[in-house]
């Protein structure tokens, strides 16, 4: 009787309770265009002519930012780490411009055309000095390939220099950069050049290289003292350079049919895999003299996926689904490859050695040693969606299917813990672990299973005509928390595939985030500190879309006992809207120019 009952509340419109109020109402001064949220409790609003920002419960707009016109969700550019926005503005008949926002006030930090940058092509921020490196057109160096150099803290222009003139750099149109270390390596049409992002100079530059099509990739020894060059496309080279100064260390490249795509320096020596088009290579180098080690390269068809790193070789996992372990001398461990299925979803070993993996439709224990199985593989029935997550608490993987929930050790045992019967065409989407247990959900609905596989409630919400998967950013459970952080499920499990979120992980984020902008001067820094000490990550709320007796709008449930405790009406079928689930506030398009704000922490 009572499962009819909870079936019949579920199926039907949600009867009016603690219905939320609008609280903010921002009147847009021209159409939207697109928004975001930011750090410390900001949304950003691009509209036709310009750029606001709103602030958590605060009912004006913090400024309105027009000297670029329209922009647009992909002109947006956060930087991770710091108070800043980057704006840009390439739309035709226009100067390229970027203009770095403080976002808190509205005020440049860095204009590239009042820095005669006529057409910038790239940026990278250097986040613990808070410098900008920008690259492309400079008008005062009258050259159309250029580095600037500045520091944002104090205003000042710290570097420009001239990538073609040729005694600084070698000449060349800038295509590919990286940062490794302090090092910023420009890799041109004509030559590499390396800026040392502490002196703010160039260290040394080479034209040996044979990087015409302007992609080069580098891996640096563990003292910085070698960097390897190399090329990620078929007929590639392998270059060894003094990273001090620039000087080829062998007097011939490494030569190659395939593209590299790893390189590992190892104790044995110059760890090489390339593909081709439907085969590999593996090979072995001396790295004093660039020799071949082996007699002959391992090959196989396809391509590695996994790769795992031992003292005595690399346990690896084929695309076609095989195993096996290639020791450092060239040979394989085991005459014959383990077949195990692919792709992968977790490859990883355990403590005794043994390898455990998962991929589409099954799971299994593999003895590297002698090939055999610790226990027979186990298959799941029709799999509809896979995600996967780690339960620290228990040491052991959880696993969708689904329609059904499993937990499994590393020792192979693997426990049924329910059916999953999610309606509405839908699938599990997410795993969150939190105190209450294990929070399986998508768009309409959730599920929640105690960590004795117990399921504590399973309910179901249904969409108010068409389905607005994705209009909920990643899915019901985060809606768009602006620091919806990964929790590290590689050193928990190497996982892949769906990432498992965690409470505790995301208030390590937030202390994270409040001490790195303590060394960054300006107002800004400030109340972004403020904001980060003061945020605590609750989230303790699902919110859901669906019929409501006023109309259409979105049901609050409560995660952990999975029962409503409020709602939003909006009235709106497919309505734009974000959640800042740290400051408690919900978002909503009412019109092409109207946000209305609800403070969701009543």
């Amino acid at each position: 009787m009572k499962k009819l009952f909870l079936l019949w509340v579920l199926c039907t419109p949600v009867w009016a309770q603690n219905t939320i109020q609008p609280k903010y109402t921002y009147t847009l001064p021209n159409k939207w265009e697109a928004w975001t949220l930011a750090p410390g409790g900001i949304l950003l609003v691009g509209h036709s002519k310009g750029f606001t920002a709103i602030e958590a419960h605060n009912n004006q707009l913090l400024y309105d930012y027009t000297a670029l016109g329209k922009i647009k969700l992909n002109e947006m550019d956060l930087i991770e780490g710091l108070p800043w926005v980057v704006l840009k503005n390439a739309a035709v008949g226009k100067m390229p411009s970027y203009v770095v926002l403080d976002y808190f006030t509205g005020k440049p930090v860095f204009e590239s055309q009042k820095q005669d940058w006529t057409g910038p092509a790239g940026y990278y921020f250097v986040t613990d000095e808070a410098k900008l490196v920008i690259w492309g057109a400079n008008n005062k160096l009258k050259s159309t390939g250029c580095i600037g150099i500045y520091d944002l803290g104090l205003n000042k222009e710290l570097a420009l220099i001239d990538l073609k003139d040729k005694k600084l750099t070698g000449g060349g149109l800038p295509t590919s950069m990286v940062v490794e270390d302090d090092r910023f390596i420009m890799t041109t049409t004509k030559s590499v050049a390396v800026v040392n992002l502490r002196t703010n100079a160039i260290e040394w530059f080479t034209t040996k290289l044979n990087n015409s099509n302007g992609t080069l990739k580098y891996l640096f020894d563990e003292a910085n003292q070698v960097v390897y060059a190399y090329s990620p496309f078929l007929k590639a080279k392998i270059y060894k350079i003094n990273a001090k100064d620039g000087s080829m260390m062998w007097s011939k490249p490494i030569s190659l049919d395939g593209a590299v795509k790893r390189i590992e320096i190892i104790k044995e020596g110059l760890w090489v895999y390339a593909e081709e088009e439907k085969s590999f290579e593996v090979n072995l180098f001396d790295p004093g003299t660039a020799q071949k080690l082996w007699k002959k390269p391992y090959s196989d068809k396809g391509g590695i996926r996994e790769f795992i790193f031992q003292p005595e070789g690399v346990v690896f996992g084929t695309s076609t689904g095989e195993v096996n372990t290639l020791l450092h001398n060239g040979t394989l461990k085991l005459t014959k490859n383990i077949d195990v299925g692919a792709p992968y979803r977790i490859f990883a070993l355990n403590p005794d050695g043994s390898l455990f993996y998962l991929t589409f439709n099954k799971m299994g224990i593999v003895n590297l040693k002698d090939g055999g199985f610790v226990k027979e593989p186990a298959k799941f029935r029709k799999v509809e969606q896979m995600i996967t997550g780690f339960d620290k608490q228990n040491d052991r993987f959880v696993v969708s299917t689904g329609n059904e929930l499993f937990f499994i050790t590393r020792d192979g045992t693997i426990k049924k813990v329910c059916d999953i019967a999610f309606k509405g065409d839908e699938n599990p989407s997410k795993i969150e672990f939190r105190q209450s247990g294990i929070l399986l959900s998508s768009n309409q609905n959730a599920m929640l299973v105690d960590y004795d596989g117990n399921v504590k409630y399973n309910v179901f919400y249904k969409a108010p005509g068409t389905s607005i998967a994705g209009k909920i950013l990643a899915g019901a459970v985060m809606a768009a928390s602006v620091t919806a952080g990964a929790a590290n499920a590689a050193k928990a499990g190497m996982m892949q595939g769906a990432t498992p979120f965690y409470a505790e992980d995301e208030e390590k984020r937030a202390a994270s985030n409040a001490k790195s902008f303590m060394g960054v001067a300006g107002s800004a820094a400030s109340a972004m500190n403020q904001r980060f000490s003061a945020t605590t990550a609750t989230k303790n709320n699902l919110y859901i879309q669906t019929s409501l007796d006023e109309g259409v709008g979105l049901v609050r449930l409560n995660k952990d006992t999975g029962k409503p405790d409020g709602e939003i009406v909006t009235k709106d079928k497919k309505p734009e809207y974000l959640v800042d689930e740290d400051f408690g506030v919900f978002y909503f398009l009412k019109s092409d120019n109207t946000i209305i704000g609800y403070d969701l922490r009543q």
